[in-house]
């Protein structure tokens, strides 16, 4: 892929990535009980599409997102996300750092890790689940007792609905995402 292809290739998953973030209910759809992200696939499309290098970048890009939409526009559990803001006594910090960006960095490195051996759809869904699973293990890990108290639950409860988050919007987001990238690569290799 020549310099200017891949120059407008990143200005476009920039592009996308950003309006994902600003228009309601496109970045982040709510479906009843479940939440679905969709930002994941500008990442996931960078890794797979120009590296992992890119895809780490664009990685950056979504986690720097999530800092500032939780900084700007709090909810009960933005201390997880931003350590510029304190919700309910609970001050962010740096652990909110690494919620907001290593995992979304993770998910736009690892694509392009699975991509010599996996096919599209499985390297696609296995980084979106990079996103979910990292974002939650680091929730349990810095602020278990916070957002416990947060959701009104107990520790064991607050374990047992993390993991019902991965096998319900976790696993909806990575099949569609999977879906979306696989069909949105085609095309763009078709192009080539």
């Amino acid at each position: 892929m020549g310099k200017n292809k891949k120059l407008a290739l990143i200005s476009f998953l920039v592009g996308i990535e950003f309006l994902l973030a600003i228009i309601p209910s496109i970045g982040f759809i709510p479906l009843g009980v479940i939440n679905i992200t969709t930002l994941q696939i500008p990442v996931i499309l960078a890794s797979l599409l120009l590296g992992s290098k890119v895809g780490g970048c664009m990685g950056v890009f979504f986690g720097v997102i999530s800092i500032i939409q939780n900084t700007l526009s709090p909810n009960a559990t933005s201390f997880v996300f931003s350590p510029f803001i304190e919700i309910s006594g609970v001050h962010g910090n740096l652990a909110s750092l690494v919620i907001a960006l290593v995992p979304r960095i993770a998910c736009g490195i690892v694509p392009a890790m699975l991509a010599k051996k996996f096919s599209t759809f499985t390297s696609s869904f296995i980084g979106s689940f990079t996103n979910t699973i990292g974002v939650l293990v680091f929730i349990y890990l810095f602020f278990k007792v916070p957002y416990a108290h947060v959701k009104q639950v107990g520790i064991h409860a607050l374990f047992n609905i993390l993991l019902t988050i991965i096998g319900t919007s976790g696993l909806v987001e990575a099949i569609v995402t999977s879906i979306l990238c696989t069909l949105i690569i085609k095309r763009v290799k078709r192009g080539d």
